[in-house]
């Protein structure tokens, strides 16, 4: 009877979640309009992208119980009935890409199929069949035997293009990959080299995944929409660990964004708390923004390669955050801890904020949970590109305590884990051999 209990548990999660989904929309006088055509002619979202971190929380929890109810309840037919619809929505969906369709269809009102095929040059009956298929998910509709027209799911890839890039990743290169693994095996067995991947296989490529990004344009652009849209926002995730550091505390303190990529955090944390000093570090200056007058005095931005040693000495706090777009090495971790043990060993009241994107939090792999998912699907399409993955949470724990001087080491003393995401922060001190460091805290389940 426990498969019972938790269809129950999750049902109930359901019923609470949408109970409180429900209140939000009629608080904010969107149940009257919700479903009903938009100003652009598209039938409009139920729930708006702008709504609060409450109201995602509840849809979000309703996803994650009805994906749990289904896999309690479905059968081996069920799975692969389930498998088989995705498969054919992601071929219709390239096909539509392919041919620009969704460009075509106006976003107010709807377009006799017929033009849009005449204007295509493709044939009107595939056009049909494509979208009558991709309605079934609620992606493009027929308004009337006819006639296209587009939905509050399809809309958006037309509005925002880097959905379409995320979906063009997904259809051209990503699902390829994974459909090549086993090709993989049996070519290179365990190999690690950049070059002897499922994606290779695929592509039909001696070149590894890491130089297509900087040498194609196309893929440098879909890349990160892909990142972002098909397997989690994954900054969103890293904004979520940083906002739980307790920033009031440090006073007027000096913070150093050791490895940033812009002064878009430093510029958000300055306006919050206008008593913290910022130094932003790059690899690369050249695309850094001027900044206003207020900021431009608190805010100073200085070069830093990768894994040099760091040169300030008084900073209260150090944030080391890893980049989203290419998975965590473990010699990309030790190479910035190590350049940062001398400042901490010199300043023992200094910290070092070490952002992780992305990590394996549940070493079995088997929660089922919507964080563990998109862990999971990170460290597997990671694998397929490059031949490396993301690191485990007790691995991840062992590198960082493993760092050390000949009179103490680095030790963790706080940890803060994304609620809706995988990232994950370690707050570390550095401890002498003779002291003894402290129990790690940690501000969420791990």
């Amino acid at each position: 009877m426990a498969g019972l209990a938790q269809v129950e548990y999750h049902s109930s999660g359901v019923a609470h979640s949408v109970r409180t989904l429900s209140t939000y929309i009629r608080d904010h006088a969107w149940e009257a309009s919700a479903g009903d055509l938009g100003g652009d002619g598209f039938e409009k979202p139920l729930i708006p992208a702008s709504v609060s971190d409450d109201a995602q929380h509840a849809r979000r929890s309703i996803l994650s119980h009805v994906s749990q109810i289904q896999i309690l309840l479905e059968q081996p037919a069920d799975f692969l009935q389930r498998l088989a619809r995705q498969n054919q929505m992601l071929a219709c969906l390239r096909w539509l890409s392919e041919y620009q369709v969704l460009a075509c269809i106006p976003l107010q009102g709807g377009v006799p199929s017929n033009d849009v095929a005449v204007l295509l040059g493709v044939p009107e009956s595939q056009l049909v069949r494509i979208v009558q298929m991709t309605a079934t998910e609620g992606f493009l509709c027929q308004p009337e035997p006819g006639k296209l027209a587009h939905t509050a799911l399809s809309a958006p890839f037309v509005e925002d293009p880097s959905l379409l890039d995320a979906a063009l990743f997904l259809s051209e290169v990503a699902a390829p990959t994974a459909f090549q693994m086993a090709a993989a095996t049996r070519q290179w067995g365990p190999s690690s080299k950049g070059n002897e991947t499922p994606y290779n296989i695929a592509l039909n490529t001696s070149t590894a995944f890491s130089s297509t990004c900087q040498q194609s344009p196309r893929i440098r652009r879909q890349w990160p929409s892909y990142l972002q849209y098909g397997m989690g926002d994954v900054e969103a995730g890293v904004t979520d660990v940083l906002t739980k550091l307790d920033w009031g505390s440090l006073g007027n303190s000096t913070i150093v964004d050791s490895t940033a990529t812009s002064v878009a955090t430093a510029t958000k944390l300055a306006t919050l708390h206008p008593s913290l000093r910022f130094f932003v570090q790059m690899s690369s200056i050249a695309n850094s923004c001027e900044l206003s007058a207020t900021l431009a005095s608190r805010i100073v931005v200085q070069q830093r390669a990768a894994g040099a040693p760091q040169q300030i000495r008084d900073a209260a706090l150090f944030i080391v955050r890893l980049p989203v777009t290419s998975q965590v090495s473990s010699s990309r971790v030790s190479g910035e801890l190590n350049a940062h043990i001398g400042v901490l060993s010199v300043n023992p009241r200094a910290r070092l904020l070490l952002v992780i994107p992305s990590v394996l939090r549940d070493a079995g792999g088997g929660t089922g949970t919507e964080i563990e998912v998109q862990a999971r699907l990170r460290d597997l399409t990671f694998w397929q590109l490059t031949n490396e993955g993301e690191l485990e949470m007790e691995a991840l724990i062992g590198l960082i305590s493993g760092v050390r001087d000949g009179a103490g080491q680095l030790a963790i003393v706080n940890k803060f884990a994304a609620t809706h995401h995988p990232a994950v922060a370690f707050e570390i001190r550095y401890r002498t051999y003779a002291e003894r460091a402290p129990q790690m805290q940690g501000s969420a389940h791990t």
